[in-house]
């Protein structure tokens, strides 16, 4: 009988052990991903105040002023950016803490 409970026991640790082992793991992939998305984030931060970017931001605002809005648009970086943040954030890769739905509400 004692063999037994002592079996039941370790069985018990062995169970706990795994459940603690696969909680940490899960807990380290989750704050990995995280910190993918804020270094994504800053990249694109980093991106969007460059002079080069900056450049193209100011050659976009003056054609949009001389021109018709059915002429086509040489300076197309600024729209790419935006459309590459907005992919980033239907792919839940931005991060949590700068989605502009989850601080309006």
């Amino acid at each position: 009988m004692k063999v037994q409970t002592e079996r039941v026991w370790m069985v018990g640790l062995t169970f706990l052990a795994v459940v603690a082992a696969f909680t940490a793991v899960w807990l380290q992939h989750r704050d990995a991903k995280e910190l993918v998305r804020v270094q994504v984030a800053l990249e694109m931060v980093k991106m969007f105040d460059s002079s080069d970017m900056r450049r193209a931001r100011r050659a976009l605002a003056k054609e949009l002023l001389k021109k018709h809005p059915e002429a086509g648009l040489s300076e197309t970086r600024v729209l790419d950016f935006f459309e590459t943040v907005s992919g980033l954030l239907d792919q839940e890769k931005w991060p949590h803490s700068l989605r502009q739905s989850e601080r309006v509400s």
